[in-house]
C-alpha cells in the first residue's frame, strides 16, 4: 500500500534551499525514510479573481 504524505512546504524549502543546515539535516532524514512506498503531497490555495 503507498501511503499518502502531506508535507509542509516549509520542510521542502529547508531541503532544497539548504540555507539552515540543521533544518535541511532533518528534512533530509524525513525525506530519505519515507521515500519507499510513499507519495508525498503538497497543498496549495487557489485565488479567485
Amino acid at each position: 500500500m503507498t501511503d499518502r504524505i502531506f508535507v509542509d512546504s516549509n520542510v521542502w524549502v529547508y531541503f532544497f534551499v539548504q540555507d539552515e543546515y540543521s533544518k535541511y539535516k532533518i528534512a533530509e532524514e524525513y525525506f530519505s525514510k519515507k521515500a519507499i512506498d510513499s507519495v508525498f503531497i503538497i497543498t496549495y490555495q487557489k485565488k479567485y479573481f
